[in-house]
């Protein structure tokens, strides 16, 4: 009988040793459900010149499989600050609003004209919004970017976010997030990515999202746009690229088009009787991906080595055109330094910097900017891909 007393007493003990972790989980799995996790936010002035926020939502328990159309849903109030504006959203929710799954935050053009200090000090002084969440701009309102519909799922967000990562490597947008804001507050420049809405699809109910082209704002302001051939010289000068490719045309070649397989830049600044100048040295390794079928046989680099150096020159004047349209934007469009070589002149030429940081835009419209590209192209052996026309 005493022994079974023990048994009892035994298995007693192990159940209340376990009941405040059985407790505790089912606390953790309440407050989880209690809370509004945010995918995406979007920020527009509206007509009365106040903040419209609009928040992408993640409804918790709701799988994909369940419900396509359900398991995000779009929150949009105004107010005379983006807290009051997502206060009046919390009162719409029966959960907390939290950031800290936030993929992206979207600016309207109207209030990137304006200025969007106010967008990036909330970003910064919000416990939960993360300091490495992406900045896009577009064209017109964000409140229309994150209600579309996109292709793989409801949750808009999480594609953009996708996006964002992908385009950054290719070199097509530029990088740009709230905490790059702070860190480039002295220089007063950022290039944040550019989104848009695109097509409608055969559905007539999901949309496209493009990720690609630039916003430049000095001081929290737009001052204009760059396309992706000007990002992506942009990224070049700056040595951003991680990968993608190059299509190069020659007469008797055809088409070809090549892999990135890396890229590297190095910058240097000197002091001439001329005024300054900035040296761009552009490094570059690629392989061939695909060619015309028609003269693949021509084009044999086992018995013709050469052959890729010819290819390499045609790729060098690609990148460096692609290097020039930037500087060109940069200086004659946009009167603005996107390439941080102000921050060169700073660590460089502190002395001379302090001469021209007062008047830095104008000094920059005036630099010489000599580009040097230096490509080469891997050898590939037998090429089983073609470009069909």
């Amino acid at each position: 009988m005493n022994k079974f007393k023990r048994l009892n007493l035994f298995i007693l003990i192990i159940i209340f040793s376990f009941c405040p972790f059985i407790i505790t989980g089912c606390q953790d799995k309440n407050e989880i459900e209690s809370l509004g996790f945010v995918s995406a936010l979007g920020v527009d002035l509206d007509d009365n010149n106040n903040f419209m926020v609009s928040l992408q939502v993640i409804r918790r328990g709701i799988s994909l499989e369940q419900n396509q159309n359900t398991r995000a849903l779009v929150y949009v109030s105004s107010g005379k600050t983006i807290n009051e504006a997502i206060s009046n959203i919390s009162r719409q929710l029966s959960e907390k609003i939290k950031f800290s799954n936030e993929k992206c935050i979207v600016i309207g053009e109207k209030l990137a004209e304006h200025g969007i200090q106010s967008v990036i000090d909330f970003s910064l002084r919000v416990n939960d919004v993360r300091p490495v969440v992406p900045i896009l701009i577009t064209k017109g309102t964000a409140v229309d970017i994150i209600k579309t519909r996109t292709k793989e799922n409801s949750v808009s967000g999480y594609d953009i976010g996708d996006m964002v990562r992908k385009q950054r490597d290719l070199g097509v947008i530029g990088k740009c997030t709230n905490l790059d804001f702070e860190e480039n507050k002295n220089e007063g420049v950022n290039v944040c990515g550019l989104i848009s809405k695109g097509n409608l699809r055969d559905n007539k109910s999901e949309y496209d999202l493009i990720v690609s082209g630039s916003a430049v704002l000095e001081k929290y302001k737009l001052v204009g746009y760059m396309n992706e051939e000007e990002t992506r010289g942009m990224n070049w000068i700056n040595g951003r690229i991680k990968h993608g490719s190059i299509l190069i045309q020659d007469d008797n070649a055809g088409k070809i088009n090549l892999n990135i397989l890396s890229s590297k830049s190095r910058l240097t600044a000197s002091i001439g009787r001329n005024g300054i100048h900035i040296n761009v040295n552009i490094k570059e390794k690629s392989s061939i991906n695909e060619i015309n079928q028609d003269v693949v046989q021509s084009l044999d680099f086992n018995t013709s080595p050469h052959k890729l150096d010819f290819l390499a020159k045609k790729q060098d004047k690609v990148i460096y055109n692609e290097a020039v349209s930037a500087i060109n934007a940069s200086k004659n469009r946009l009167s603005v330094d996107v390439f941080g070589f102000g921050d060169l002149l700073y660590k460089k030429h502190p002395d001379e910097w302090e001469k021209i940081k007062e008047n830095w835009n104008k000094n920059f419209g005036n630099l010489q900017i000599n580009v040097d590209v230096s490509s080469t192209i891997k050898h590939t052996g037998l090429l089983s891909k073609s470009i069909s026309y």
